[in-house]
Formats: C-alpha cells, structure tokens, sequence
C-alpha cells in the first residue's frame, strides 16, 4: 500500500490533486495549477513534479477541455 509520506505515494496525491484542479474548469493551463500545488506540496516539491512535461501535457488538455466542456463555473485563473 502506497503511504502519502513516502516519494511514490506524494506523487500519486499530486497528481490526483493537479487532475482535480485541471477538471474543474477554473484553470487556464498547468502554470495556473502552479500555486496551488505549491501551496499544498511546498515550491520544491511542486516544481520537481511539474518539471514532467508529459503531466504538464496532460494538465493543459484537461484545464482546456474542462473549460470547452462548460465547467467553469468559477473564472479561469491565469
């Protein structure tokens, strides 16, 4: 079982994190996403997650298809 202190299981929770932040349509892109992973994760942290370009990739299409897909009830943050 994955522990939410050990390297593997903080990624898992960032990741999951940075999807849920993606998919709710308030966020324009992975750098919007920035912030608030660090602000949970802390700035070192984040930026060695963030420094993947497959899940800055994959942050970006899910930020623009959440946004086409009317869920932004709240603005887009840039």
């Amino acid at each position: 079982m994955r522990n939410k202190n050990s390297a593997f299981g903080v990624k898992d929770y960032m990741l999951r994190y940075a999807r849920d932040l993606a998919d709710s349509g308030r966020y324009a892109d992975w750098r919007a996403i920035e912030a608030p992973l660090q602000e949970r994760y802390g700035e070192e942290q984040s930026d060695r997650f963030l420094n993947d370009a497959s899940i800055r990739g994959e942050l970006d299409q899910r930020c623009q298809f959440a946004a086409h897909a009317g869920n932004t009830r709240h603005p887009i943050r840039h």
